[in-house]
């Protein structure tokens, strides 16, 4: 597939895998491509006006921060499960994913908003 860099305007690496990811808002999409042989391809189209993007290795998703559509939205790095995670915000541009030292504080399977508070009461 061939995919034009138009407005890159977010930007993430994933080292491990040897992949850069971008949104592009000209083109309304999330693309990702191989430090070696380029290897361009879209994982998500169809959005508004990307922005922002950051990507959780640990879960395998693609986030995105859509200022035209004012959401955090993510999907998986392959492009499926696209969803809205946070709606209505004033015109979202950019968003890091901080790992949380410890990851699973309170021991349910998953690194979630309760963990933090975990973390700092011990």
């Amino acid at each position: 597939m061939d995919v034009d860099i138009d407005e890159p305007r977010g930007i993430v690496v994933d080292a491990a895998a040897g992949k850069i990811y971008w949104t592009d808002r000209d083109s309304t999409t999330i693309s990702r491509a191989d430090f070696d042989d380029g290897g361009l391809e879209v994982v998500v189209s169809g959005l508004n006006s990307p922005a922002g993007v950051a990507l959780d290795v640990a879960t395998g998703r693609v986030y995105r921060a859509d200022y035209g559509s004012s959401v955090i939205g993510r999907a998986t790095v392959d492009g499926r499960a696209v969803e809205t995670v946070v709606a209505d915000l004033d015109q979202p541009v950019a968003l890091p994913i901080v790992p949380i030292p410890g990851g699973d504080a309170n021991g349910d399977g998953k690194v979630n908003v309760q963990d933090p508070a975990m973390l700092a009461t011990g």
